[in-house]
C-alpha cells in the first residue's frame, strides 16, 4: 500500500515536473507569460489613472458651468428666447 501510494506520489511529481518544463520550451514560455502579465497590469493602471483624471475634469467642468434653470427654454446666441 505504501509503495503504491509513494509510486502514485512520484508520477504526480513527474506530471507536474514535465508540465513545468513545457515540452523543453520553458525558457521561452514562462518569460512570455510573465511580460504578458506585466503588460495586461500595466494597461489596468494606465487605464485607471485615466478614468480618474477623467472624472476629476468632468467634475471640475460641471462645476463651473451655470446651472440651467428647471423650465426655461433655451436661447440663441445672446438673444432671448421667443425673439423673431
Amino acid at each position: 500500500m505504501a509503495c503504491a501510494q509513494r509510486r502514485l506520489g512520484r508520477e504526480a511529481m513527474d506530471w507536474i515536473t514535465d508540465f513545468l518544463s513545457m515540452g523543453g520550451y520553458a525558457e521561452f514560455v514562462w518569460p512570455a507569460f510573465a511580460v504578458t502579465i506585466a503588460v495586461m497590469a500595466a494597461l489596468v493602471i494606465v487605464s485607471r489613472r485615466a478614468l480618474l483624471a477623467d472624472r476629476r475634469t468632468l467634475e471640475s467642468l460641471e462645476s463651473v458651468r451655470e446651472p440651467r434653470r428647471q423650465g426655461a427654454p433655451e436661447t440663441d446666441e445672446g438673444g432671448t428666447a421667443g425673439e423673431a
